[in-house]
């Protein structure tokens, strides 16, 4: 609800205070911002295509993260929050707080990265901008295993299935949607493979637990995360 009333916010500044002053003085009145200065442009990588600055900038982002989340006291508190939230409580830990944090990091995130979005592709600010990429980071994350650095070659992969649905459509006129469907069956096989690993290790878990074999300590972990409160 927070994206709609964010995504409002934006569609009223874009028209209004906002504006092109060339489009009020043209009388088209399109919902978009002043084209930004060349000076603030992101430097292209490799012209004339659209890879630029950004690209540099998400691989260290993304190295950045997995340090914070893997090697601080704070993200491994993150990560234990997330896990399983009520064994964190029950260690001491706040989980609003870090469940705030987490909100909070995750959003100054997608602003820069919308940042990066308008400074090295669109130079300013139009009516859907994003074009949908926050579900798609959200498929590239599962992709990835859920880990910064794994997110990397899921995003390139992603990111090539765009740019070759909008070139089949305009080659051999395949609908580009069709990009939407396979986003959402990877959605799918990865959500559906993560319950069958699941499922698996209980079953392997009971087993364990038959008179005579030792539980191991993966086992012996996910009894406690799945325990009940």
């Amino acid at each position: 609800m927070m994206n709609q009333i964010a995504l409002q916010l934006m569609y009223y500044m874009l028209s209004g205070p906002m504006i092109d002053p060339a489009q009020v003085a043209e009388g088209t009145g399109y919902p978009q911002s002043e084209q930004l200065p060349e000076q603030v442009w992101l430097l292209r990588l490799a012209p004339p295509t659209r890879l630029h600055l950004g690209f540099v900038i998400a691989l260290v982002l993304a190295v950045l993260i997995y340090i914070f989340l893997w090697r601080t006291t704070i993200g491994y508190r993150i990560r234990a929050v997330g896990l399983n939230p009520a064994a964190s409580r029950y260690a001491g830990l706040s989980v609003p707080t870090y469940l705030t944090l987490a909100l909070t990091l995750s959003g100054a995130f997608c602003g820069l990265a919308g940042a990066v979005e308008v400074m090295g592709v669109s130079h300013r600010t139009l009516e859907g901008v994003s074009g949908g990429y926050g579900f798609s980071g959200i498929v590239a994350a599962l992709f990835g295993g859920l880990h910064p650095l794994g997110t990397v070659p899921a995003s390139i992969l992603f990111g090539g299935l765009y740019v070759g649905a909008q070139k089949m459509q305009q080659a051999v006129q395949i609908p580009a949607v069709m990009r939407d469907v396979i986003l959402g069956m990877v959605v799918v096989f990865v959500v559906s493979s993560d319950f069958f690993v699941r499922r698996r290790a209980r079953r392997r878990d009971m087993e364990g637990d038959l008179p005579g074999e030792a539980e191991t300590p993966e086992a012996h972990a996910e009894h406690a995360r799945e325990a009940p409160t």
